[in-house]
């Protein structure tokens, strides 16, 4: 779904992204409260908060170094914080340009159809002092990229019992006893690793496993050279094993020399291609990362063509649910699958209905199913 930046409109400054179209859910949330606190790490969920810091009446970001450490992590919400002083002010033209400075400094949060927003205003301020001590600028919520030995020392741990497991796949396995003879096309890029554990613990629990002896990890390592309308192996391993540390050790072997990108439909096309042509195959298991966008989804058409179905279990999902899996599912037949609950049947759902998922809405919305606010 292109749409325009919604947060343009809420804030009263449309002109300037007039020619903008951007990939996003509209999704604005606009909210007030005394005072902002920062919440530098949040061990419950593992997401961390950094400040793009802005002077009270300007909008140039004083951190820049901080701005270009974000483009490489994985940002879940993006907050415009200022302060409501002198009381009744119209900060819209000041929040117009630090609108655009965040879009120099960091265009791919524009872009991504997951990520929250939300606009804070700040109303505690009684004088000046106490206005210039509060925080101004852009509040980002990220997923701190781990390293291949925290990923890979969490893994052990849940395998040796010592740490419970993240239980999304879990489940998702456990509500569907009848997925036989699949392919398992896997995401092991940074901070899947509490899913991929569950997954060798859900193999390794199950000796007699029917679910699939064939799986895919995928995790790009050559976006930048690779052309979406060929396809190649880069970023792409598989094995073929019914013996859960056979699949782990090839686990391992791709988290360390693969890299960050999703090529989650290449990766599709090549299991197929592999695996199918030695017999039929009930269907395929996606298993994605909610906060990340598929980089090749301009091969889902193609991927249609294979008349597959593709059950995405989507990981890490909470206030938002990523689009582009449920338009994988739609266009292949399949269904998608949270920690929660399972949309199925898609191709029952008739223009204009709405549907509940877990805690979200959707809504069939000239062909696709659209996330409502």
């Amino acid at each position: 779904m292109r749409i325009l930046f919604t947060l343009v409109w809420a804030l009263g400054i449309a002109p300037l992204f007039a020619q903008v179209s951007i990939n996003m859910q509209a999704r604005i949330d606009t909210v007030e409260i005394d005072k902002y606190k920062l919440v530098h790490h949040d061990d419950a969920t593992g997401l961390s908060q950094q400040l793009l810091e802005m002077p009270i009446g300007d909008y140039k970001i004083i951190n820049e170094r901080i701005a270009k450490q974000l483009q490489k992590e994985t940002i879940t919400k993006v907050e415009l914080v200022y302060t409501d002083y002198p009381k009744g002010s119209d900060m819209r033209e000041l929040n117009r340009a630090r609108i655009l400075e965040l879009y120099i400094h960091l265009p791919q949060v524009f872009n991504k159809r997951v990520i929250e927003w939300k606009v804070v205003k700040q109303t505690g301020a009684k004088n000046n002092d106490m206005a210039s001590h509060m925080i101004h600028g852009f509040v980002i919520t990220y997923r701190p990229l781990p390293s291949f030995e925290a990923e890979n020392n969490l893994i052990s741990s849940v395998l040796e019992g010592k740490t419970n497991p993240d239980s999304t796949i879990l489940k998702v396995l456990e509500r569907h006893p009848n997925w036989k003879d699949q392919i398992v096309v896997c995401d092991v890029t940074g901070s899947m690793s509490p899913y991929l554990a569950s997954l060798v613990l859900w193999l390794k629990l199950n000796n007699s496993n029917k679910l699939s002896e064939n799986f895919v990890f995928f995790n790009d390592n050559d976006m930048d050279h690779n052309k979406q309308e060929k396809l190649d192996t880069s970023g792409i391993w598989d094995v073929s094993s019914k013996k859960y540390d056979a699949v782990l050790k090839k686990m391992l072997y791709a988290m360390y020399n693969g890299g960050q990108t999703e090529n989650n439909l290449k990766a599709t096309f090549y299991a197929s291609q592999k695996f199918m042509k030695e017999k039929k195959k009930e269907g395929i298991i996606m298993i994605a990362d909610n906060w990340q966008d598929p980089y090749d989804m301009k091969l889902l058409p193609a991927l249609k063509e294979i008349g597959v179905p593709i059950h995405v279990i989507v990981c890490g999902v909470s206030a938002t649910l990523n689009p582009n899996y449920l338009d994988i599912a739609l266009a292949t037949n399949g269904s998608v699958h949270t920690i929660e609950a399972d949309l199925e049947e898609l191709a029952k759902i008739s223009e204009g209905k709405t549907v509940k998922f877990g805690t979200f809405k959707l809504k069939m919305t000239n062909g696709k199913l659209v996330p409502m606010k």
